[in-house]
This record gives structure tokens, C-alpha cells and sequence, in this order.
């Protein structure tokens, strides 16, 4: 009964759009198309994406004109096929415009007897096409459609009633297949839709800078060698009027799929308004974006180039606000940039981390925060406007959630251990309950396998641009550089006293002597530390010590530490730093667990753990044992 009163209300409707005059339903679609820009809907917001990733270089007014017209171009999609029922003969002649040429090649395609394939690509008025009484082959053969059915059965049945009595012969997408090659062979004709999005069953394909799903079916069919392959498209002319243009399709690479996507691809960018007819509301790109697989791209995409990522779909990663936490993520982030080349990732992060992570290219652009106050929200906000597609967060705090939910992201990641952050609409909650032995990048990594991330991680030392490559100094009889990093910006309490470094320090330098060598002690902090480091100095009094505290960013540091035989530090964003580069570290712990918050990257390392009860001769002699195992 519902299904029957939806097809009595779309019939009526239908009826008495056809009695409107064309200029009246034209400003009407215009005003549905304000309407429908003014409501924030998913469909809106697919439209405005798509828009704003083929041309990242528009303004948002530039976007929005675009996307009003091809709303308006959407609406008059949608009463043409509600109005063509009842429309007469007459008014269904007058729909298609055929030039001279046109009306050539059609006489030929006719005379030569051939079965004809017509691809079309999914413009507003593409149905014109099929009910134009010239559109066709004439005599004893037919034209046939494959169509997609409506979900309602009973008006479907109306549709395709209504197809049938204007001359066509129907094929369901999914059933009709057979039928309609067997419909091609008898040297009929075929039209067919090629660029909708296929999904899983479809061949991978770049359109537009993006990756997409494209329909096998033009190849299945064009397989006979006596099939005509014609390119038609219906280019808008006026309200419910068009005019056809059609492309022989004589010679053609072995994937005519991909070939017409480059024709499409190229007629929408060379328009002076990008083709605004076609139905740029559509989900063309709505692949590889299932939660569970989305950190890995389809087996079907791997052999596409992805250099040029400006028009790719968006990657937001939020980094950790400390670095010893973000340091714990890079391997993470360097195997996501690994498995979807194809996504252009953008790094959210505190700004002074900004230009070590830009060198060492882990993403294609990177986004500075100041989370000092809370206005610095706004710049999340106004990444709505590039329509991200995904937003990766590594923090666990309510504010990285706002962040996220800003950005309007599709799809947004996040580690929950309970049942908490209701703005992450897609959470992994891990089984070990964040385990104390459990150390934080693998939970990190079990979250994004979750998501689809495949494979082992890689644990070797970063390599960022070429000048600050990794150069290891094994100990020589030259100067053995010992680098000292006694603060701990985020947790104090890690400290160890004053005392106790200025006793590591000076066995070591005895020890470095006893041996005829060289060395220099380099004292490393943040400006926090520099009271330490100054304290150490002091009382070091040696030529040998070079204090550095509070007089280096994280970029200096991170091509420093590559040129350090050693540091000697707490559980620290240092100790993290110098490990990414594969200096050797002696990591003192002790209110943490190196099980949980320990050097992650191959390379020498020395985990001590260490008591605060302990004495500062018992903690240096602990130190210089391992020291001097290591000489």
C-alpha cells in the first residue's frame, strides 16, 4: 500500500511538472538548488567535496557558484525524468539538438549495419538521449539501456514502463548483463553509463587526481570486434534541451574504461565551467573508505602513480603535543604514508615541531597550533573547508577530540580505552586494557591494524631530506662526542638531581681520558632546563663541556644527535629523538616503564632503571658500567 501511494504522489507530481512552462521550472530548480546549499546534509557536503578536491586552487565563492548551478543542473535531472512520461512526441523531438555532423555520423552508424555501443557519461539530461526518437537505429533492430533499478518495486515498474513505451529495450544492471551482450550481437544497439562508481567489483582507476572504482562492463562488451564503440554525451543547451556529440571510437588502448575517463576528464577541465551538468553530487570517490581497510589501499590501486597528490583524497594526522609521544607515532605515520600513497596527509602539530616534521617528509603539507589558549580552534574549524576525508588522532584528550569533530572529517580515528570520546566516530577500544607492558606505539599500531593497516611496522632509524641524513661516529681516537639531556619537559618528576649528573659526567670524562682519548660533554635542553644544565656547567668547570640548553630547536637537535657518539638521558623527548636517528642512548628510567614508554628504534640503546632511593655514587657507577661496556 505505501509503495503504491509513493508511485500515485510521483506520478501526479510528474504530470503536473509537464504542464509547467520551462522557464518556471527553471527558476525553480535554481531556488531548490539555494535551498538545498543552505542545509547541511551529506549530500551537500559530498557535492562541495568533490568540488573543492578536483580544484584545490578555487576560493570557496568559486566552489559555491559551481556547486549551485550543478545542484540546479541535479534538480533538472530529477523532472526530467518525472516529466518525460508525459511529455508527446513532439516535446520528446525537440529535447536533443543533432548538428549536421552528428546527424552523419548516426546515418553511418545506422547504414553500416554494425552493433553500436553508446557510452555516456551520467550528465543531467543523459536520459534525453533514450527517449529522443532519433537516437536510435531504426528499422528491425532496437536500442537497448542498461539501468539501475529503484529500490522501490513498484516504481520501478512505472520507470521502466515508461522506458519501454519510448522505444527502448531494458537490462538491469546487475541481472540483464547476458541479455544485453546477447542484445549487441544481433547488431543492436547499447547505451550504457560508464562512469558511476562500481565498488569492490570495479577496476581501479585515477580520475581527476583521485582514486575511483570504474565499471568493467564497456570491455566486456566491446570484446567483439565488430562492435562500434561511440563516446556520446549530452552537453546542456537550455532547460530540458540538449545537444548530442559523439566520438568514434576507432582505435583505443585495451582498457576502454580508462580511456573514456581520460576523454571525460579532459572535457571537464578544458569547459570554461567544468562541466556543471555533470552530477558532481555523485559518490564517483566513495572507495577505500570503509573503516575497517582504510589504512591500506586495494590490492586494485597499487599499480597507480601517486606523485602528484594536490587533488588526493585528505589524511588529517594529529600528533601528540610532546615529543618523545610524537617520535613514538612516526613509525606509524611513515608506514600509513606507505600504504596510501595515494592520500594527501596533512600533520597537525604544536609549531615548534613543524620543521623537523616537514624534513622529514612524512606528509604533503603541515598545519602549526599554539594549543596555548583556546582560539587556536578556529584553525580547525576553517579546515572544514577543504572537506578532509579522514583525521587520525594520536592525542587522548577531550580537546583533541574538538579538534577532530571542527574539521568535519568523514571519518575519525581514535584510541579509547573505555567507552569515552563520543566525538571519534571511529574507536578502537584494545583488549589489554592499556596495559602497563604494553608499549604505547604498539597499541598504537594494533588500533591502526584495526583500521586496516597491513604488515609489520619499520623499526630502522628516520632518514628525513638529504642534509640531515643519518651519520653514525663510531669512538675513535678523535673527539667522542657524549651528548648529556638531564631534563624532562612533560613529567619533572623524572628528573634526576643535579648531583647525581654532575658524577656521571665526571667519571666519564676520567674514563674517556684513561683511555688516551678526546671527548666533549654537550649539555642539551629546552629553555625549562637550562637552569640544570647551567647548574651542571658550573660545576663541571671544563673546557670539555659545551652547554646547549634552550639555544636549539628540535630541527638542530635532530641533526645534532646524529652526529653524537652517545646520550645519556631520562625517559625524555630526547632520549626518543636521539634513538629516531640511531645514536646510542643510555636511558635512565625511573617513575616509568621503559615496557610502555621505552626507545622504540633499532639502534644501540641501554635501558637503566634506576631508583630516586638510590645513591648518586651507586646510580653513576650503574651508569659508568654500561658506558664503559659499550667503549
Amino acid at each position: 500500500m505505501k509503495d503504491i501511494l509513493i508511485l500515485l504522489i510521483v506520478k501526479s507530481l510528474g504530470f503536473f511538472l509537464s504542464r509547467m512552462p520551462y522557464p518556471f521550472l527553471e527558476k525553480l530548480t535554481e531556488c531548490l538548488a539555494i535551498i538545498f546549499l543552505a542545509v547541511p546534509t551529506s549530500r551537500r557536503r559530498l557535492l562541495l567535496s568533490n568540488l573543492t578536491h578536483a580544484f584545490p586552487e578555487w576560493n570557496y565563492s568559486k566552489t559555491l557558484s559551481v556547486a549551485k548551478e550543478s545542484s540546479a543542473r541535479m534538480f533538472e535531472m530529477g523532472f526530467f525524468s518525472l516529466c518525460y512520461p508525459f511529455m508527446s512526441s513532439e516535446q520528446r523531438r525537440k529535447t536533443v539538438f543533432y548538428d549536421k555532423q552528428t546527424s552523419t555520423k548516426l546515418k553511418d552508424l545506422r547504414v553500416s549495419g554494425q552493433p553500436v555501443l553508446m557510452l555516456i557519461p551520467h550528465t543531467c539530461l543523459f536520459e534525453s538521449l533514450a527517449t529522443s526518437p532519433f537516437f536510435r537505429p531504426f528499422g528491425e533492430r532496437s536500442l537497448g539501456a542498461i539501468y539501475r533499478p529503484n529500490k522501490n518495486p513498484v516504481l520501478d515498474k512505472w520507470i521502466t514502463k515508461a522506458r519501454q513505451k519510448s522505444g527502448i529495450k531494458t537490462f538491469a544492471r546487475k541481472e540483464g548483463v547476458i541479455g544485453a551482450r546477447a542484445h549487441l550481437k544481433a547488431g543492436n544497439w547499447l547505451a550504457l553509463l560508464y562512469d558511476q562508481n562500481a565498488g569492490h567489483k570495479g577496476k581501479g582507476c585515477q580520475f581527476l587526481g583521485r582514486i575511483c572504482s570504474i565499471s568493467p562492463l564497456p570491455d566486456l562488451f566491446a570484446k567483439n570486434s565488430n562492435i562500434k564503440c561511440v563516446h556520446a554525451i549530452a552537453r546542456r543547451l537550455s532547460f530540458f534541451r540538449t545537444k548530442l556529440s559523439l566520438e568514434i571510437l576507432d582505435n583505443f588502448e585495451q582498457d576502454l574504461s580508462a580511456v573514456l575517463h581520460k576523454r571525460l576528464e579532459h572535457i571537464i577541465r578544458s569547459h570554461k565551467n567544468v562541466l556543471p551538468e555533470w552530477l558532481w553530487g555523485h559518490g564517483k570517490w566513495k572507495i577505500n573508505n570503509v573503516p575497517i581497510e582504510f589504512f591500506s589501499l586495494q590490492n586494485k590501486f597499487l599499480d597507480l602513480n601517486f606523485q602528484n597528490r594536490t587533488f588526493a583524497s585528505k589524511l588529517i594526522i594529529r600528533v601528540p603535543n610532546w615529543l618523545g609521544d610524537i617520535v613514538m607515532c612516526l613509525p606509524l605515520v611513515r608506514a600509513i604514508r606507505s600504504q596510501r600513497p595515494d592520500l594527501h596527509i596533512t600533520i597537525v602539530c604544536k609549531h615548534e615541531y613543524a620543521d623537523w616534521l616537514d624534513a622529514l617528509g612524512f606528509s604533503d603539507s603541515l598545519v602549526k597550533i599554539n594549543p596555548a589558549s583556546f582560539s587556536y580552534l578556529k584553525k580547525f574549524y576553517n579546515l572544514r573547508n577543504q572537506y578532509p576525508d579522514a583525521y587520525l588522532v594520536f592525542t587522548n584528550s577531550l580537546r583533541g577530540d574538538i579538534e577532530s569533530y571542527l574539521t568535519g572529517a568523514s571519518l575519525r580515528f581514535g584510541l579509547a580505552v573505555r567507552a569515552r570520546r563520543v566525538l571519534l566516530n571511529c574507536r578502537y577500544f584494545p583488549e589489554h586494557k592499556n596495559s602497563p607492558e604494553s608499549h604505547q606505539s604498539k597499541v598504537w599500531h594494533e588500533m591502526l591494524i584495526f583500521f586496516g593497516l597491513k604488515g609489520d611496522l619499520y623499526w630502522n632509524p628516520l632518514s628525513g631530506k638529504p642534509t640531515f641524513s643519518k651519520i653514525i661516529h663510531a669512538p675513535s681516537k678523535s673527539v667522542v662526542r657524549i651528548g648529556i639531556a638531564p631534563g624532562s619537559s612533560n613529567t619533572p618528576a623524572k628528573r634526576l638531581p643535579v648531583v647525581t649528573w654532575v658524577r656521571v659526567c665526571k667519571l666519564i670524562l676520567t674514563e674517556i681520558k684513561s683511555r688516551g682519548l678526546s671527548c666533549t660533554i654537550e649539555l642539551f635542553g629546552t629553555s625549562k632546563d637550562k637552569v640544570i644544565c647551567d647548574e651542571i656547567e658550573k660545576s663541571l668547570k671544563s673546557e670539555f663541556v659545551l652547554n646547549y640548553a634552550g639555544k636549539t630547536n628540535i630541527l638542530g637537535l635532530f641533526n645534532t644527535f646524529s652526529h653524537l657518539n652517545f646520550l645519556i638521558c631520562n625517559d625524555s623527548g630526547a632520549m626518543h629523538l636521539a634513538n629516531s636517528v640511531g645514536t646510542h642512548v643510555f636511558a635512565l628510567f625511573s617513575t616509568t616503564n621503559p615496557n610502555r614508554t621505552g626507545p622504540i628504534f633499532n639502534g644501540p640503546k641501554n635501558i637503566i632503571e634506576i631508583s630516586f632511593k638510590d645513591s648518586e655514587k651507586c646510580i653513576s657507577e650503574v651508569v659508568l658500567c654500561k658506558f664503559k661496556q659499550s667503549l
